[in-house]
């Protein structure tokens, strides 16, 4: 019998027949009546997972996506931030940034290695 692959990457990987199943369901109308009670559901879903009582945003975008929403929000031209790059999404926030006209310092460290807070401060 051959064994199924596994994919460990971001995506695409398989889907699991339920979730198949459950994505044949109509889809839910997001000004509609059942929307917010399942968005708060998904929320409190995350914040259980994530371990914290904080604020979660749901954001449908892909990675990059959402670091341009962060840049875009909160940094003007010439705004001075610290980057810790230690992979492709720290690499790919201070481009964004760069790219916004942001004045950008990265701090570099191995790809997987943890930022030290010290570092930043």
């Amino acid at each position: 019998m051959d064994k199924p692959e596994i994919l460990m990457s971001p995506g695409p990987t398989p889907v699991p027949p339920e979730v198949l199943l459950a994505q044949a369901q109509p889809l839910v109308y997001h000004r509609g009546p059942g929307y917010g009670a399942l968005l708060r559901e998904v929320t409190e879903g995350l914040q259980q997972i994530m371990k914290t009582s904080n604020d979660v945003l749901v954001f449908a975008s892909s990675g990059t996506g959402g670091l341009e929403s962060v840049v875009a929000n909160l940094l003007s031209p010439s705004d001075r931030v610290v980057v810790p790059v230690a992979g492709y999404f720290g690499e790919r926030f201070a481009k964004i940034a760069v790219a916004y006209g942001a004045d950008v310092r990265t701090i570099d460290y191995a790809w997987g290695q943890a930022v030290r807070t010290d570092d930043v401060k």
